[in-house]
């Protein structure tokens, strides 16, 4: 195959065998011959749609970060309810996560060993969509009293997102902390789920007048 075999379906394949294969080795052991093995495709190819390995690896972590906003802009699109936005969030954000358990080792990875150097403006992009969604329905909480008025919408949306994102990330050891070691079983991720949604709303219910 040469290079003007390029086609979409190619890049995706790309794209694919890389994501898996950061995930599974991290960026320096990872070579752009094994992921053109695994793209079934030549090495020339990954070179015409990517300078190097790292600007490959660029797209890979950008596309990860990029699928998490575009999903969950779309589970809480048209939620008017903010209370109803804060349980979708929380519940939503956790089945999404699971459902790509790559996300925990290519973003685990660019978070610890390149500071997000790779994710600057996908970052940037998700706290221009989900992220800017997630605490204007907080703020919008506020304004209605549904919500306590004294915590920072921006924190709050934090918090939700790291209760969440810890119980993927830190795997390992939330699995150990819950099933002994062994895989948590599907009802144990959803109930965990439905824990973070009631903790964050009640945490965010008004507190009565006079007994501050």
């Amino acid at each position: 195959m040469g290079v003007t075999d390029a086609n979409p379906s190619s890049k995706d394949a790309i794209l694919d065998a890389a994501e898996a294969r950061f995930a599974r080795q991290g960026f320096a052991p990872t070579t752009i011959k094994q992921i053109a093995g695994d793209a079934g495709v030549n090495s020339a190819l990954l070179y015409y749609y990517y300078a190097d390995k790292e600007a490959l690896y660029g797209e890979v972590v950008a596309r990860l970060i990029r699928g998490v906003a575009g999903t969950m802009t779309q589970a809480i699109a048209g939620i008017t309810d903010p209370v109803e936005a804060v349980r979708t969030f929380a519940t939503q954000h956790l089945a999404m996560l699971e459902a790509n358990p790559r996300l925990r080792k290519v973003i685990g990875r660019e978070l610890i060993d390149h500071d997000a150097a790779h994710a600057q403006e996908a970052i940037r992009h998700m706290a221009a969509t989900i992220f800017d969604k997630l605490q204007g329905a907080i703020a919008a909480g506020q304004r209605a009293g549904l919500f306590r008025a004294d915590l920072d919408p921006r924190f709050t949306a934090i918090s939700i997102v790291a209760q969440t994102t810890y119980f993927h990330l830190a795997r390992p050891a939330v699995e150990i902390l819950l099933a002994g070691g062994k895989p948590i079983p599907a009802a144990t991720t959803r109930a965990f789920g439905e824990h973070v949604a009631a903790l964050t709303l009640a945490a965010l219910k008004p507190v009565p007048q006079g007994t501050a």
